[in-house]
């Protein structure tokens, strides 16, 4: 037997984020200013990793996000175009 479904009531939506530590934006942009491409390796979903690249000065404008499974299906020639 299903779980009774009728009569529920909806009572709230939550949601949390946990920030950036201070330091990150700094240390993204002393990197950065000294000639270093900076990278970010996670296993959050896309557009959580994208939002926090943001955040912290990594993913610009004209860069681009990339799931892992796509990532590791792309040939050398389709890696070479992206990377720096």
């Amino acid at each position: 037997n299903p779980p009774d479904n009728t009569n529920l009531i909806f009572d709230c939506v939550v949601g949390i984020i946990d920030p950036l530590r201070s330091d990150v934006i700094d240390a993204v942009r002393t990197a950065q200013s000294a000639g270093v491409v900076v990278r970010m390796v996670t296993g959050d979903n896309i557009a959580t990793a994208s939002a926090i690249a943001r955040q912290c000065g990594i993913l610009t404008s004209n860069g681009t996000a990339i799931e892992g499974p796509n990532f590791r299906k792309m040939t050398p020639r389709e890696l070479d175009a992206i990377l720096p």
